[in-house]
């Protein structure tokens, strides 16, 4: 149990779009800050076929605080969910290190997994998308190496996760570090309205 390495502030975002109409068809994105940044777009790209819920929480993946939340987000709404899609456990939670740490490397994985399971319970579609690439807070142009060598190994972890539970991986990691100038931070974890866009589009295809 992580809890002693919680954040000074832990926060959670809930959002239900369209939450009147309860014959409206919904994909369900459970992330963090960087999904929440993306949620939009891709709401707006499936035009009404699809409606884009989210649950985003500070919470590492480790802590049982997590799984809390998001149980309390699919319990009690009305709506069941076409698809759930996950990607969380990323960007919070870098005071332990998966690349540095076996045992720890061991618990990020077998919370991961338990996360999964979890999620069966509400619906059967479930894919995983990868991690995204840091850049330094002194230079938004320039790739954190530290942050992002953990980072690589988590998204090690997830996809190992997907192949053994046979479901989806969407690799957005490779799809930002491909496209260079035309992924900006605006800051050194989430990025520009433009950036969003784009992989708002990616998963859009996707999805399709």
């Amino acid at each position: 149990m992580d809890i002693e390495w919680r954040e000074n502030i832990e926060w959670s975002n809930i959002w239900w779009e369209k939450a009147n109409d309860a014959e409206q068809k919904r994909i369900c994105l459970l992330g963090d800050s960087v999904t929440r940044d993306f949620r939009g777009k891709l709401n707006r790209r499936l035009d009404g076929k699809y409606v884009v819920d989210i649950c985003a929480s500070s919470s590492q993946i480790t802590d049982p605080l997590l799984w809390k939340e998001y149980k309390f987000f699919l319990d009690c709404n009305e709506w069941k969910y076409s698809k759930i899609i996950i990607n969380t456990g990323g960007q919070h939670g870098h005071e332990r290190q998966c690349c540095a740490d076996e045992n720890y490397y061991k618990l990020f994985k077998e919370s991961y997994r338990e996360l999964i399971n979890a999620v069966y319970a509400y619906c059967s579609d479930i894919s995983i998308i990868s991690y995204t690439p840091t850049v330094v807070k002194e230079n938004l142009e320039k790739p954190d190496d530290i942050r992002n060598r953990e980072l690589m190994v988590r998204n090690e972890i997830v996809s190992d996760i997907a192949k053994e539970f046979s479901i989806p991986y969407i690799d957005i990691w490779n799809l930002i570090l491909a496209g260079g100038s035309d992924y900006k931070h605006r800051d050194f974890i989430h990025f520009e309205n433009d950036s969003n866009e784009r992989i708002g589009d990616y998963l859009f295809l996707f999805i399709n």
